[in-house]
């Protein structure tokens, strides 16, 4: 209910609608007549309430003008407003000896003007607030039809307020903006206070700072702003305010939309490359090839497949600690615009990373401070989709060479392998485990002896270090080593023995590493760089589908899509 009108004066009226319009001198006593609806007039109008403004539209109609003299002359006291008549046409209506109240508008056009202004004026203050918020709610929400929501949010506010809208992180960037003004001035104030909404005065800017929380539970500590500022001593009004508070919220609205269809797009991707993690070496899946090329990946460009793995030093981190290592290199990924799918496996997360082994080398040495511990083993050029997984066991491989000492360095390359290690990656991960059980079956029911037998290697066969890791006598590890001579008719200080010793062992871990199953649901978390543009990539229909095993063309993703 939008309760009683109110009367309005047609002065009042007049003033309200500004130069178009303006009183015409009639005998009327403009005190008492008042009015609070309005009226188009023509020939058939008989009688209205005389709280009624009749709004008479300028005509050559000589019928019509004798009809509305007639009326004017015969009808009781009423408002009268005349849109488009001249000067000449309000004489011949004898308007100046009458007891009406009239008013003169220009235009014909103006007589809309009437009607708004009328409308706004008899209406309670209450109830125009309200009309007002209304518009604006929907207008904003609006913009979330818009493909860039955030940045048309600020736009519209922008035009609104007539004043600079910046979305600011938790660190002080630029997310979105719409305008400039000084951010470093502004970000002294607002860190001053955690007050969730705040006016800010800065060197003649006069703004309101609104705090945003984050879409993501895990994220509230990081408050985002929303500000906005302009020059105006006034700055902001209420109308002002409430726009900016209706911005807000719809911008925590659509990143919360963002979040959810973000996730779901991930799952689907870490599912599509789990599939092909999973394949046999060197098969033909064009379904699985199509769908790949779906998500963006192009077999034709620079393709490399990375593991990162937290080391045997940090095996027991926790998985929330491993994780955030892990979006680390996602986040510098998404810096350096480059594409990419992940999962996570255990203790180990996967990345199909379109990029030469030289660019993704930069990407961490640049970002090594942020990846801390991390150690990384990128496998053998990928040009199939038959390749993947062949790739996977070299990253694997990789790994396990480094977590043995046997790489300096915290990251190692397919290129980087020496020549036991190659021929053991070409021979396939599946028939060297078959070959390596075979071969140390003697110790696979003496964990002890095994044990010494993987340390030993670790720490560069040598015996002091390897029995203080294992908290043992080194005559103890002697006596271990000398038993593994024994049940497997070799001696460790002939290189050759030494080579078989730790591809087999290396192959045996590689399996039970490779085939842990991934934790649940919470695991199977995929991303298509760059940036968020990857919501925008989409996995089509089987109708739409291709089969083919190399792909010859996928749009790059955009760069960005911003909630």
């Amino acid at each position: 209910m939008e309760g009683p009108q109110r009367l309005v004066s047609l002065p009042a009226l007049a003033l309200a609608i500004g130069s178009p319009a303006r009183m015409v001198a009639t005998e009327a006593d403009l005190d008492v007549i008042t009015v609070r609806t309005a009226a188009l007039w023509h020939k058939g109008t008989v009688s209205l309430g005389r709280d009624t403004l009749i709004v008479v539209p300028a005509t050559i109609d000589r019928v019509a003008v004798r009809a509305l003299r007639t009326q004017l002359h015969a009808s009781p006291t009423h408002a009268w407003a005349f849109c488009g008549w001249s000067e000449e046409a309000l004489v011949e209506l004898q308007l100046e000896s009458s007891s009406h109240a009239a008013m003169q508008l220009a235009r014909i056009e103006d007589a809309a003007e009437v009607f708004t202004a009328l409308s706004q004026l008899s209406l309670s203050p209450s109830v125009n607030e309200l009309r007002r918020l209304t518009a604006l709610q929907r207008s904003f929400s609006q913009a979330l039809e818009h493909e860039d929501a955030i940045d048309e949010l600020l736009r519209r506010l922008q035009k609104v307020s007539n004043a600079a809208c910046l979305v600011v992180d938790h660190l002080g960037r630029v997310r979105e903006s719409a305008g400039s003004l000084p951010l470093s001035l502004f970000l002294e104030q607002i860190r001053k206070t955690e007050a969730a909404t705040q006016h800010v005065s800065v060197e003649g800017w006069q703004g309101q700072a609104i705090r945003l929380k984050s879409a993501d539970a895990s994220q509230q500590e990081k408050t985002d702003w929303l500000i906005v500022a302009a020059r105006r001593r006034e700055f902001p009004t209420s109308q002002d305010s409430a726009a900016a508070h209706i911005v807000a919220s719809l911008i925590e609205a659509a990143r919360r939309i963002q979040l959810s269809t973000k996730k779901q797009e991930n799952a689907i991707r870490a599912s599509i490359f789990d599939e092909v993690l999973a394949l046999t070496p060197k098969p033909d899946s064009p379904e699985l090839a199509s769908r790949m090329s779906a998500l963006g990946i192009d077999f034709n460009a620079p393709l490399r497949l990375v593991v990162a793995s937290v080391g045997l030093q940090q095996i027991t981190t926790s998985r929330s600690s491993a994780q955030q290592l892990w979006q680390a290199l996602k986040n510098a990924l998404l810096a350096s615009d480059t594409p990419f799918l992940s999962t996570e496996r255990e203790a180990t997360a996967v990345y199909l990373i379109q990029a030469s082994v030289d660019t993704i080398t930069r990407i961490q040495r640049i970002n090594k401070s942020a990846l801390g511990t991390l150690l990384f083993g990128v496998g053998r050029e990928i040009n199939t989709i038959g390749d993947i997984p062949s790739a996977h066991a070299d990253a694997l491989i990789a790994i396990r060479t480094i977590q043995s000492g046997r790489h300096d360095d915290s990251s190692m390359s397919y290129e980087q392998f020496d020549f036991a290690t190659r021929v053991f990656a070409s021979v396939g991960l599946e028939q060297m485990a078959h070959t390596s059980r075979s071969f140390l079956e003697p110790l696979l029911q003496r964990e002890p002896m095994l044990q010494a037998l993987r340390r030993y290697f670790e720490h560069d066969q040598n015996t002091n270090a390897t029995a203080d890791s294992l908290g043992i006598h080194h005559n103890t590890l002697r006596y271990r080593l000398a038993k593994v001579e024994e049940l497997l008719d070799l001696k460790l200080n002939d290189p050759a023995a030494i080579a078989s010793l730790f591809l087999a062992t290396t192959a045996l871990d590689l399996v039970d590493l490779q085939t842990t199953p991934a934790h649940g649901e919470h695991d199977n978390r995929g991303t298509l760089g760059a940036d968020e543009g990857a919501s925008k990539v989409g996995v089509p229909s089987a109708s739409t589908r291709h089969a083919s095993s190399r792909v010859t063309s996928v749009t790059q993703p955009p760069k960005s899509m911003r909630y």
